[in-house]
């Protein structure tokens, strides 16, 4: 019989309330909601900040590992960059000798979205392309408050860009209470809903094949059989 995904879904994350709070999910689930009920603008910029929220709670050391391995070499490194004359009067017109050495630093430090990235990894997804390049889009949003020029305001454009950042917000949430049903996606369906998007398969993929073994660990097949 097919399952009941929607109700399912809330049994698991009422589970997961229950066994562990909510405090570590509860900015993305908060953000996702308000999302929902108020002008663009500001549910996207709250859709972005929820999903930034959320990934800090939910992210493994491995997920925020720097980009070099040796932070003190890195800081040495650094240091000789600001030293060299050359450097600080490439600089000199910006008026901050210590723009580059605050530059590198920044750089051994993963972004928001490459530990995205690494997290959905760790549970089957790849995201595609276009949706990694929409959640970078959250300064601009951030600092600008405005997500597009207004007078180049498209309705179902925006709306699919927000779509997009709430689908993610969902997967993460569906990751950590260990739901691998479909979700609301951001392209439209035959039915005129929103089609469950190609790159969450992995998590799919991947969960059935974690039951797969589990099943032959528990049940091994019969001698001789394939």
């Amino acid at each position: 019989d097919q399952i009941p995904w929607p109700p399912h879904f809330f049994e698991l994350l009422a589970a997961a309330v229950g066994a562990q709070g909510i405090e570590r999910l509860l900015a993305g689930i908060a953000c996702y909601v308000d999302a929902q009920s108020t002008h663009f603008d500001a549910a996207y910029l709250s859709a972005q900040v929820g999903l930034e929220s959320l990934l800090k709670t939910v992210a493994s050391d491995e997920d925020n590992a720097p980009l070099v391995h040796d932070l003190e070499e890195w800081a040495t490194i650094t240091a000789e960059f600001t030293k060299d004359r050359r450097v600080v009067e490439a600089l000199r017109d910006k008026g901050d000798a210590s723009a580059l050495k605050t530059a590198l630093t920044y750089a051994a430090t993963p972004s928001p979205v490459r530990i995205l990235k690494r997290y959905l990894a760790r549970h089957g997804v790849e995201l595609p392309k276009a949706v990694v390049e929409e959640v970078r889009k959250r300064n601009i949003a951030a600092h600008q408050f405005f997500t597009v020029d207004q007078l180049a305001y498209d309705v179902d454009r925006e709306d699919r860009r927000h779509q997009i950042v709430l689908t993610v917000i969902a997967a993460i949430v569906a990751c950590e209470i260990g739901y691998f049903g479909p979700l609301e996606g951001y392209e439209p369906d035959a039915r005129g809903g929103r089609a469950s998007p190609e790159w969450w398969r992995g998590r799919v993929k991947l969960v059935a094949e974690k039951m797969h073994h589990v099943h032959r660990y528990i049940s091994p097949p019969a001698p001789g059989a394939d």
